[in-house]
């Protein structure tokens, strides 16, 4: 199994700039040369130190990241950079579109849907938050048990309790009833409190 390599942003530009040039040489023309700005220096450090990008000695008029005496060092794209964004020839850039380059990392582990795509959140009109979606299904008739709030929200039981404590204390007048043996949870007008 190969292991997925994570890229940040600039990362990733910097890569898919060198991978664009013939040669695989980073030629920036957004990164002043040398390269001074903290991030874009360990940005590089980090892909030199995956052996994503390689230094190689450069003539004094050409980009370079880095001097050291009169020697100056440019950067170009490994076979291994090529195969982390995806390009394996300089060839691979003239058939995709910039937004396919600018693409993000998939992520090492791909996390699991959360909750609010669950059936129940589904059928509810659409709130703008989590707890107006707490609120929204604490009103219906039949109100709502605790597997239901965090169903529809992706909270833990802890949180969802923690949630009706707040709206409680935001005047919210909650009742509870035991039906068949689940707790079930509902707001209610201060007139119709059982």
């Amino acid at each position: 199994m190969t292991k997925t390599i994570r890229l940040t942003g600039q990362q990733r530009t910097l890569l898919a700039e060198a991978a664009k040039h013939p040669e695989g040489k980073l030629r920036s023309s957004t990164h002043p040369v040398p390269v001074t700005e903290e991030p874009t220096r360990k940005a590089i450090a980090s892909l030199l130190r995956r052996n994503l990008l390689v230094e190689t000695e450069v003539k004094a008029d050409e980009p370079h990241w880095r001097s050291v005496d009169d020697v100056h060092y440019g950067l170009a794209i490994t076979d291994k950079g090529r195969e982390t964004i995806g390009f394996e020839t300089f060839h691979d850039f003239q058939d995709n579109t910039p937004e396919e380059l600018d693409a993000p990392s998939p992520p090492v582990h791909p996390r699991k849907p959360r909750a609010a795509t669950s059936t129940l959140a589904k059928q509810m009109p659409t709130p703008t938050t989590k707890i107006s979606m707490v609120i929204a299904l604490l009103k219906r008739e039949q109100g709502a048990t605790l597997d239901d709030l965090g169903e529809a929200t992706g909270w833990l039981p802890h949180t969802t309790r923690a949630a009706m404590t707040g709206l409680k204390k935001k005047d919210h007048n909650l009742a509870s009833d035991k039906i068949d043996g689940v707790r079930t949870y509902r707001i209610v007008d201060a007139g119709r409190a059982s």
